[in-house]
């Protein structure tokens, strides 16, 4: 009866470590990457173009701020879930789950984000 608790504890403990480096994570991503989001200045109003600027700045720091560190969080998880699957058999199938849910979501947003470029090269948008 010991152990149980004991593992639920460690669980807990373990939640809160998470929670507190999710938190961290994106408490800190806005402070350095939304600066200098939008080039034009409030004298001058914006034309096409810098409102194109603003719109690939905006998925450049969806991708390389939210994005792409919290599929690395994603993939660290799984991979203590697959460790964890000596104990229980079913924690390797929920980490191949994980594993490949964020391949996809990262193939997606990557995707997403060329085809975007690309109706913006479209457009004339000097990047």
């Amino acid at each position: 009866m010991t152990s149980v608790s004991a593992t639920i504890s460690s669980s807990r403990k373990f939640s809160y470590i998470l929670a507190s480096l999710v938190f961290a994570l994106i408490a800190y991503t806005p402070v350095v990457y939304a600066a200098g989001l939008v080039p034009c200045t409030g004298k001058d109003p914006c034309k096409l173009n810098q409102i194109l600027v603003v719109i690939e700045r905006i998925i450049d720091f969806l991708i390389k701020g939210v994005i792409i560190p919290l599929a690395g969080l994603s993939i660290l998880i799984a991979g203590l879930y697959y460790l964890s699957g000596a104990i229980t058999p079913a924690n390797k199938e929920k980490a191949k789950s994980i594993l490949w849910t964020v391949l996809g979501g990262l193939v997606l947003a990557l995707a997403a984000s060329l085809i975007v470029g690309a109706i913006l090269d479209a457009l004339g948008a000097n990047l």
